[in-house]
């Protein structure tokens, strides 16, 4: 994993939990996630996914979100590309 850039101004990060995963097809996965105080999104909003390594290295990736507004938890379906490091893990490691 890479460690990330520079912060965004005012950008807040949470910590989620993985309440479950389902297949959609042989390449991609939705994955639901439980984040307390989530403050809610709109339709069509993007979710910036931070994933910490055990050596303290971060990736960062951009999924839109796949739950309607007003769920109180999030889903997102990753599609895995085999040149990322990231979505081979959420897809089939997770």
């Amino acid at each position: 994993m890479t460690r990330a850039g520079t912060a965004v101004p005012g950008l807040i990060w949470r910590e989620c939990r993985l309440v479950a995963a389902r297949p959609e097809t042989d390449s991609a996965r939705t994955l639901v996630l439980d984040v307390p105080d989530w403050p809610g999104h709109m339709a069509g909003q993007r979710l910036d996914l931070r994933l910490t390594a055990g050596n303290g290295d971060h990736a960062v990736r951009s999924y839109s979100i796949a739950s309607a507004a007003g769920d109180s938890r999030l889903e997102l379906t990753v599609q895995r590309r085999p040149e990322d490091e990231v979505s081979p893990y959420l897809v089939d490691i997770v």
